[in-house]
């Protein structure tokens, strides 16, 4: 067995993009290691006299939570089963039913009565930075809730990201466009040989991710955003009246006032802002009231249609803060009405201009795991279908 990688896949035949669900779930079962190596369990399964044996180990330690509820599941337990996915995994009815047949179709190949064998796995890597937009192994997790060992994650975060065309220069080109960004991921996703990756988007991050997914679904397994600044399409009366009067108390202002009031009109009444950093701002900080306003008009003239996420066939994470305007729960109600797969949570205490750290907190962090894990092992189930 050679190195397993998306080539090999094509070599045999699989071609699909959505075939690359197979190296995840393969490697899940424990037959090629975290580089694509063949294991010596993948080697025992070769021997048709201990095959069988070898998919109920591989099954056993994969489908852990499964084995929890029936040491011997039948056919009679697939209503059971089902329910089991759908809720560790936090998916629709269609796809817990297709990692359901997923898992019988592995099951008829092992011999659940055979005795269990020893077989080393090898060591999950240490867990990673979750910021950093790179490709990366995965934080280990309990075997219960333990889906693929592989992630690609890319994450865009705008104004705060340094890549990004608008923050380029110190002033944006008079023509900046929306466009140039959604090609700037493609570059950066063909750069990392990516075909589907995990999306997280943050405030501008949010606009762009929204309207990258909305345009190339094919290459997203998930969407997790926080306080998108605005959705792209046709704004409701609601939207509109809010943008609108934003932009016209943005208007004229430059500079200090213009983050001033920017900052301001983002969050509630009350809500306690850290004051700005003593001395000179930062050539990066510099940027931002250009940059946020080369932003804003992009977003206006960026065309979208809306419909376009209705049939989006990615999982979608949405988090907002209490302290942050009640606009980002209206935002949350029109994507709820547009994505099938859509979940929310609000954060106590935080709002648009916290830290970092106070918004992807380990309850965060946790929420956007569970997408991951959900959108990776839906992936892997459908691409056997």
């Amino acid at each position: 067995m050679p190195i397993v990688t998306v080539q090999h896949l094509k070599d045999l035949g699989f071609s699909s993009s959505n075939h690359r669900a197979l190296i995840p779930l393969l490697k899940e079962l424990g037959f090629p290691d975290a580089e694509g190596a063949p294991t010596s369990r993948y080697h025992d399964y070769r021997n048709r006299a201990q095959s069988r044996r070898v998919m109920a180990d591989a099954l056993r330690e994969a489908y852990g939570d499964v084995f929890v509820i029936r040491a011997h599941p039948s056919e009679d337990d697939r209503p059971l089963i089902e329910g089991k996915f759908k809720s560790a995994h936090n998916v629709t009815e269609r796809v817990a039913k297709l990692m359901a047949s997923t898992f019988y179709g592995l099951l008829d190949l092992a011999d659940l009565d055979a005795e269990p064998a020893t077989v080393a796995r090898p060591a999950e890597p240490p867990p990673p930075e979750i910021e950093q937009p790179a490709p990366r192994k995965e934080p280990t997790a309990p075997p219960a809730a333990r889906s693929t060992s592989l992630h690609y994650n890319i994450q865009i975060h705008l104004p705060a990201t340094k890549d990004l065309e608008v923050y380029r220069e110190a002033t944006p080109a008079p023509d900046y466009s929306i466009e140039e960004e959604l090609a700037a991921i493609d570059r950066f996703a063909e750069s990392k040989d990516l075909g589907r990756f995990h999306l997280v988007g943050y405030s501008g991050g949010g606009f762009i991710s929204l309207a990258y997914s909305g345009t190339r679904p094919d290459r997203i397994l998930s969407l997790g955003l926080f306080e998108p600044a605005r959705i792209p399409g046709r704004l409701t009366a609601d939207e509109q009246a809010f943008f609108a009067e934003i932009e016209g108390k943005l208007e004229g202002l430059h500079g200090d006032q213009f983050m001033a009031t920017f900052v301001r009109e983002q969050v509630r009444p009350g809500a306690v802002l850290a004051p700005p950093p003593s001395g000179p701002p930062s050539p990066e900080m510099q940027k931002r009231p250009a940059g946020i306003a080369a932003l804003i008009k992009a977003f206006d003239a960026y065309r979208f249609d809306r419909d376009q996420l209705l049939a989006a066939p990615f999982p979608v994470f949405y988090g907002y803060g209490d302290l942050s305007h009640e606009e980002q729960a209206l935002k949350a109600g029109v994507l709820a009405r547009l994505f099938m797969d859509f979940r929310v949570n609000r954060y106590a205490g935080v709002h648009h201009f916290v830290p970092p750290e106070q918004i992807y907190t380990p309850q965060h962090v946790s929420a956007l795991l569970a997408l991951w894990h959900g959108a990776e092992r839906s992936a892997a189930q459908a691409s056997l279908q």
